[in-house]
């Protein structure tokens, strides 16, 4: 799920799921070690979480499609069907919230009340898909190419992702944020206006240590990305940091940062 891309799941592998998911049966009992008390409760939760968050993928596949690269445009009769299509992604994402697990109405400390013991790993998946599913409705509006500054559905979705970061930040024993959470930060850095919100981002984005995920190449692109958008005052591709970034950091943002207008 990044700028212009299609999610975790490809079309082509999307294409291949059944449209009516099944749960998917838990595989834990193939492990003959012994587990600690509480497991198998963990285990309901931790797989309802996860259904939460496939559906989430899916839904961000079919936004994605929205971005200008992916669809037809230029004419009424697009822009009319991607307004209609917008509408229906919009609903199908308020609905899977109005549906979500118990856990994701709770803050991390409430959730170990409600489960009964405090599971790190759990925490972490209730923050992904809090704050994943608060960035997807921005994203929409951004493969959309509107302004979020001008919804307050919008605005209140960027302040409940950052609420979400901080109740989590504060819950976590861990110094590092995990790499699953690079791409709301780097969603709420692109999206923001002011420099605090921009520093805010950043400051998490540091905090994200992963060679494998390239965090440090990352947090690199976004901050150059953010100083351009500030400085214009308006959303900019990628051309606009070819000039100041190394070559590698170039081909290493291609996947990350999304083109808006064609280059001046």
């Amino acid at each position: 799920m990044h700028l212009g891309g299609r999610g975790i799941l490809s079309p082509q592998l999307c294409a291949l799921l059944p449209v009516e998911r099944h749960p998917v049966p838990s595989l834990f009992f193939l492990d003959d070690q012994p587990h600690e008390p509480g497991f198998e409760l963990s285990e309901c939760t931790t797989t309802a979480l996860f259904h939460f968050y496939d559906e989430l993928q899916d839904i961000s596949v079919q936004a994605s499609a929205l971005n200008r690269h992916h669809r037809p445009r230029g004419t009424l009769a697009d822009e009319t069907g991607v307004q209609r299509i917008s509408a229906n992604i919009a609903d199908h994402l308020n609905i899977l919230w109005l549906a979500r697990p118990r856990l994701l109405c709770l803050t991390p400390r409430h959730n170990a009340n409600f489960t009964g013991t405090s599971d790190s790993a759990c925490d972490l998946l209730v923050a992904l898909c809090r704050i994943c599913y608060f960035a997807e409705t921005v994203y929409i509006d951004r493969a959309h190419s509107k302004d979020h500054s001008t919804r307050s559905d919008a605005q209140q979705s960027m302040q409940q992702m950052r609420q979400a970061f901080e109740e989590f930040s504060t819950s976590t024993t861990n110094q590092h944020l995990d790499a699953a959470l690079i791409w709301p930060l780097f969603l709420h850095a692109a999206e923001s206006r002011t420099r605090a919100d921009v520093n805010w981002a950043l400051s998490k984005l540091r905090s994200i240590q992963n060679p494998l995920w390239q965090s440090e190449i990352v947090t690199t692109v976004v901050q150059e990305l953010t100083e351009q958008q500030l400085s214009r005052g308006e959303r900019v591709g990628r051309w606009f940091i070819n000039t100041t970034v190394p070559l590698p950091l170039r081909q290493a943002e291609m996947p990350y940062v999304e083109t808006f207008r064609p280059p001046p």
